[in-house]
């Protein structure tokens, strides 16, 4: 009887450990419903490569900026990370400086939903705001074939993704995006929505296309695309050209746009373009205008990447990603700039976004 007894005893309180963990648990996965707003912990970066929590983190592996926008005095980031798996998805992130960065609590605020189009993952988003309403377009791929689709929020945290999506697929045939569009830049300008994009042919080769909408729906692609190509004969992007960042200022269309030196990547500058129309540009004669550090082993001597662009009084910021290939794996790190003509810009330093663990899959 007294064993009984025990076996009583000792059953009531795992029942009531099991309880405790599941409302704790409950509380912990609560998400967020309020209006955008930073509601995280500080946590140390050693907490992520060492704790047993993160060991599965939504953002872990790997990195790419998407777009940066100011509100309620603070900047928001929102930006696309791999988990172990390689399973990519959307998270936000808050800063007042735009150099030390927190995530938002409840990371990612948008993934798959493993349909078939997106199964692979959700990639480096476009986010405006719009009549008080927040529109993402977002690139994911099913077997590296990537389409654009359109999720839409009130507060920037809640995504509800658009139920016709995609909103934009590459032509599956022999041209220049034949293997998928991505990295999405879009403005609203002169009552229309402008996007830029990459489109990738068979041969990955990268060039930028022009698509422009009324709605953010339904896009009609410009029938000479695309409006930027490589240039054959220099030495910053006779390769490809892609991640396009695009401002209109003072009457002029402003690109930042990503060129590679030599065949499947190699090393990477950042570029400037301008137009009056979106369709017609003209590369900047004294281009690249920003670079990698001439030093081995930097944390930028793989090459530059993902510009994003905010004006912010009257000065003009750009973070950047900067990539270090290392005999494990590639590391991706975020570097701000600033500048007041989109042509000289003055590297300030390194920002505390970074992937947790090295990615050897590059």
């Amino acid at each position: 009887m007294k064993y009984i007894k025990k076996i009583i005893k000792i059953s009531f309180i795992f029942i009531i450990v099991l309880v405790v963990l599941f409302i704790l648990i409950s509380c912990r996965t609560n998400p967020y419903t309020g209006s955008i707003k930073n509601k995280n912990k500080n946590l140390e970066d050693s907490k992520y490569e060492n704790d047993t929590i993160f060991k599965d983190r939504w953002n872990k592996k790997d990195l790419r900026l998407g777009s940066i926008l100011k509100t309620n005095s603070q900047y928001v980031l929102y930006y696309a990370g791999a988990d172990n798996y390689y399973k990519y998805s959307v998270g936000v992130s808050f800063s007042k400086d735009l150099i030390n960065w927190e995530d938002y609590e409840f990371n990612p605020v948008i993934k798959s939903n493993n349909i078939k189009w997106e199964f692979n993952g959700i990639f480096e988003p476009a986010v405006i705001i719009k009549d008080n309403n927040y529109f993402m377009w977002y690139p994911s791929a099913n077997g590296g074939k990537e389409h654009i689709g359109l999720a839409t929020s009130k507060d920037g945290i809640n995504w509800q993704k658009y139920d016709k999506n995609p909103v934009i697929s590459p032509e599956f045939n022999d041209g220049w995006e034949s293997s998928g569009i991505d990295e999405p830049a879009v403005i609203y300008e002169d009552n229309k929505f402008f996007m830029w994009y990459t489109g990738m042919d068979n041969n990955r080769n990268y060039a930028i296309g022009l698509a422009t909408s009324n709605d953010g729906i339904n896009w009609q692609k410009y029938d000479k695309n695309p409006v930027l190509r490589c240039r054959i004969k220099n030495n910053f992007d006779q390769f490809g050209v892609m991640d396009p960042t695009v401002f209109f200022k003072n009457g002029e269309f402003v690109m930042l746009y990503v060129g590679y030196n030599s065949p499947q990547g190699g090393e990477s500058y950042i570029n400037l373009a301008t137009s009056k129309d979106g369709i017609n540009w003209q590369k900047y004669d004294n281009n690249p205008v920003m670079t990698p550090y001439d030093i081995n082993n930097q944390w930028e001597a793989g090459g530059l990447i993902e510009p994003i662009l905010i004006l912010d009084n009257n000065k003009i910021y750009c973070l950047y990603s900067g990539i270090s290939k290392l005999s494990d794996g590639r590391k991706v790190q975020t570097g701000l700039s600033i500048s007041k003509d989109f042509k000289s810009w003055e590297k300030i330093g390194i920002t505390s976004l970074k992937n947790t663990q090295n990615d050897w899959w590059y």
